[in-house]
């Protein structure tokens, strides 16, 4: 069965944290197959048959529904037990003291404008538009070397799945040694403000929603539009300008999006921790976050 625990005898919970205590396997090799079904649900999501018939089914319903709404969700990819590890690592640093707490205002294209492009815009205009976002954020340089999350990410079939489930020629990790995979806590009060991607492509793993509030909110192909505004409406107004959808989420649920592309946010947390992970990669070679990006939401440019 290809859904179930590669040792017999042994939980899955309890088999993931022995091969993640593991030290015998090499931080270079990427993980085999057996390694990775107690964290994919491999059986429902054959990312490493994309060739079979149950692959192309996969990657038809992902095309499929990546032009109907701009994004696909994908419920039960990661394992609980996997999501709860995650999120416990997530505490453990929280607890230390680490990551970076940012309360800002900022740009929703995430992009300072230089001073003449600046005057040539009406003072309203989405370019200028500051919005506010909090949050604490784990950089990929924090996460430990064996969480599952590190593991997902350069897995060589995650990429591939990604990559053609988009319709990329290639697909890239991203060379930000902060951005590549992060992990986001919001606490009651904290969001996200509207705005465009740096990146153009993210996978957002749901690790915990929040109890209410904290939802993903998401206005598929939505850049020109934006830019064509004169005046950037009030966040709780854009959905009377803007389609918005804003999908259920669900502990262990991957979101595919291009968030450079579409304007999108996360709705003020109003109780619960909401809990994600992003996974960034690039149609090229060697991309990296923005100073003006790093600075607001890592704290820290290395």
């Amino acid at each position: 069965n290809e859904g179930s625990c590669p040792t017999r005898g042994v939980q899955p919970e309890n088999f993931v944290n022995q091969l993640l205590a593991s030290p015998r396997r090499k931080r270079s090799a990427p993980p085999r197959v057996h390694s990775m079904r107690p964290i994919i649900n491999l059986s429902k999501y054959p990312i490493h048959q994309l060739s079979s018939a149950a692959g192309r089914s996969l990657i038809d319903h992902c095309r499929r529904l990546l032009d109907q709404q701009g994004f696909v969700a994908l419920p039960d990819f990661v394992a609980p037990e996997v999501a709860a590890r995650v999120v416990d690592e997530s505490r453990e640093l929280e607890s230390r003291g680490a990551g970076f707490y940012s309360t800002e205002r900022h740009k929703v294209f995430l992009a300072e404008e230089g001073a003449r492009a600046a005057a040539d815009l009406p003072a309203g205009h989405p370019r200028l538009q500051q919005v506010s976002s909090s949050k604490l954020l784990f950089a990929a340089d924090e996460i430990t070397s064996t969480s599952p999350l590190k593991m997902l990410y350069e897995w060589p079939p995650m990429v591939g799945f990604v990559q053609e489930a988009l319709r990329l020629p290639a697909l890239h990790a991203s060379a930000c040694p902060l951005g590549k995979y992060i992990v986001n806590v919001f606490r009651p009060g904290d969001q996200l403000g509207w705005h465009f991607d740096n990146s153009e492509f993210s996978v957002n793993v749901i690790l915990q929603p929040a109890e209410a509030g904290g939802d993903f909110q998401f206005a598929p192909r939505s850049h020109e539009l934006v830019d064509a505004m004169d005046v950037f409406p009030p966040p709780e107004e854009v959905d009377t300008h803007l389609k918005v959808l804003s999908p259920p989420l669900l502990s262990g649920s991957v979101y595919l999006f291009n968030g450079r592309r579409s304007l999108h946010r996360v709705s003020p947390v109003e109780e619960g921790k909401r809990i994600n992970a992003i996974l960034t990669f690039n149609s090229e070679p060697d991309q990296r976050l923005n100073e003006y990006t790093l600075q607001k939401f890592f704290g820290r440019m290395g």
